[in-house]
């Protein structure tokens, strides 16, 4: 049954990234639009990630998780057919809010799934094959997005760019025959597990949790301004076609597949610190680099520096948070929360931010300023429960 939460921790993740993160390619590069628009895009897909997320918890004590993950999923291909059919302003908008939606109720069932009713030690490995399982297809979705956008259809029923869309609801009719053998509850540990975390252990615990969720908000509010701003870096600013230019912004996401693979095979990482504080830093570092940097080199170096330390972040703050909170659809809810809201936040403050980009000599820098009240913000509150952690195991 594991392996089968595997697969469809892949193949939707496929589907999610080629619309969530390809979205932003189609739009420019069929639709004309602006820097402005692609991150309004990406602010109302937040906004709609993080109603879905936190409502997971609830909805699939309501209705049950398995029932849930039936909707949501046939949901998504209904979205999907949306630009297919009728390409317009107006359908990536919906298309975004439709998809946060969606997705943010699913991953907190599936993460539900992968890690309920197991030890601390067998918590941690499912925990690991499950990022990479969702990791490993972010690259390859963005390898393919170039080619997809460019391919068209026959007839007057496809619109330009279609062929994402029908690929992604197609991985979602996959998934939906996938999930029949799944229970319709996940099976959750006991109390009287004896594996389970001593007081002392759980605040300390809890308090590597803060630290890691702040850092893991951060990466996920810098992913959102770099994302939808890539199209105009990678291809008016360094002149690549964008044939190539998804395939390069993808650099950061095998990065992080790469730091994945490393937690999951090493314990040197766990209730350390350090390493916290490592991804902390790293996160806002690299996002400098991919914005400011002045060829090709500098934004692959910070591509490969916010991947590492974005991996660090994410791996940390769901592995604290399953261990913390015993599995539950709440905890991987709080933990999509985190990333719907930076999603939401990340864009705003750009966008606020790209309002001054006249005044402040362009965008780059606008978007700097705009961003920075958030990213030292999020810093301090990565930092701080760091530094009252009992250094006692």
């Amino acid at each position: 049954m594991f392996k089968l939460l595997l697969v469809v921790t892949f193949i939707e993740s496929l589907a999610t990234v080629l619309v969530e993160r390809g979205i932003y390619f189609y739009a420019y590069e069929h639709l004309a639009f602006s820097n402005a628009m692609n991150l309004s895009v990406a602010l109302s897909l937040g906004v709609a990630y993080i109603v879905g997320a936190l409502a997971s918890g609830p909805a699939s004590t309501r209705v049950g998780e398995k029932r849930l993950l039936r909707w949501t999923l046939v949901g998504q291909c209904l979205c999907h057919a949306v630009p297919v059919v009728a390409p317009s302003v107006a359908a990536v908008f919906g298309v975004s809010i439709g998809i946060g939606l969606l997705n943010g109720l699913k991953w907190p069932l599936i993460e539900s799934y992968v890690a309920a009713g197991r030890t601390r030690q067998a918590a941690a490995r499912s925990i690991g094959l499950f990022n990479i399982a969702w990791s490993a297809s972010v690259p390859l979705a963005l390898w393919v997005t170039g080619p997809f956008l460019a391919l068209r259809l026959p007839g007057h029923w496809f619109g330009p760019g279609a062929v994402l869309f029908i690929v992604a609801g197609a991985v979602n009719l996959v998934s939906l025959a996938l999930i029949g053998p799944l229970s319709q509850r996940p099976i959750h540990a006991s109390g009287a597990d004896p594996d389970r975390w001593s007081a002392f252990q759980h605040a300390r615990l809890r308090s590597m949790l803060a630290s890691s969720r702040w850092s893991m908000l951060a990466a996920f509010c810098l992913l959102f301004v770099v994302a939808p701003l890539m199209p105009a870096i990678l291809i008016d600013r360094l002149g690549l076609e964008t044939v190539w230019a998804a395939p390069f912004s993808s650099v950061i996401d095998g990065v992080r597949l790469a730091t994945f693979v490393v937690l999951w095979r090493t314990t040197v990482w766990h209730h350390r610190p350090v390493w916290l504080a490592v991804a902390a830093c790293g996160v806002p570092a690299g996002f400098v680099l991919i914005m400011a940097g002045g060829g090709l080199g500098f934004v692959l170096l910070g591509q490969v520096v916010f991947g590492a330390a974005m991996g660090l972040a994410y791996y940390s703050a769901l592995y604290y948070a399953m261990l913390a909170q015993n599995a539950s659809v709440d905890a991987g809810g709080v933990h999509e929360g985190l990333v719907g809201l930076g999603f939401f936040l990340g864009p705003l403050f750009a966008l606020m931010g790209s309002r001054l980009a006249a005044s402040l000599g362009g965008l780059t820098t606008g978007v700097l300023v705009g961003v920075g009240p958030l990213v030292a913000l999020c810093l301090f509150a990565a930092v701080w429960p760091l530094c009252r952690v009992n250094p006692k195991r």
